[in-house]
């Protein structure tokens, strides 16, 4: 429990630290979310990128206290494709298809790497394992989870505070269950997103932008 303590609160304080560089980052290149009519609650234009922050704190802290093997570098480097796109929509604004396209990409990497879901509880009792059809359902598991997330990101604090809230939740749940990694990984996740959000409570001085939003659907997801 010490272990997981430590790794939420660094990966908080590196998130809390990250995030105003970021963000100047972003306002000196410009990428900005300008507010256009009654869609943006913000009256002045906020940088973007914030979730920039957020995964650089997630991975280093990943890499800190866990090292990266197995499927937890198959789960980093899709999520860091997936981020890549987010990046690029954030300063070019992406058509849907070439979007989720990049997606798709990401999740296939993760996927192809041993993030995937290999059985499910079976509610009569015991389990079902799921075969080859483990590979199209955790892609599509994948995309469902970054594009929910990329679509409640309309409020200060809403996407961040939805993700840091259910990896907290979900570490709890993988300690008592005993799998120590996915616990590790999900406080870990949610420490990052805790620490941005002292930068994005309303009113936000900046936001995390698909950037963030499709890298911790995808992170929540795997």
């Amino acid at each position: 429990m010490n272990l997981m303590a430590i790794a939420f609160f660094l990966a908080m304080a590196i998130s809390l630290a990250l995030t105003p560089g970021v963000g100047l980052l972003a306002l000196k290149a410009k990428v900005m979310d300008v507010p256009r009519g009654e869609r943006h609650a913000h009256e002045r234009p906020v940088p973007l990128l914030g979730g920039l922050a957020i995964f650089v704190a997630f991975a280093a802290t990943v890499f800190m206290r866990m090292g990266v093997t197995g499927w937890v570098r198959g789960l980093l480097i899709g999520s860091s494709f997936i981020m890549a796109v987010g990046i690029i929509d954030d300063v070019k604004e992406l058509k849907p298809i070439p979007k989720f396209l990049g997606q798709a990409i990401g999740a296939v990497i993760m996927v192809a790497m041993g993030v995937r879901m290999e059985f499910v509880s079976n509610p009569f009792g015991g389990i079902i394992q799921m075969g080859w059809l483990s590979y199209p359902f955790s892609v599509i598991w994948i995309l469902s989870f970054v594009n929910a997330i990329n679509l409640i990101d309309g409020l200060d604090g809403l996407a961040s505070g939805v993700v840091g809230i259910g990896s907290l939740s979900l570490g709890i749940i993988a300690f008592t269950k005993g799998y120590i990694d996915v616990a590790l990984l999900s406080v870990i996740l949610a420490g990052s997103c805790f620490g941005f959000l002292w930068h994005n409570f309303n009113p936000a001085q900046i936001f995390m932008g698909d950037t963030g939003s499709l890298a911790l659907g995808g992170a929540l997801a795997g």
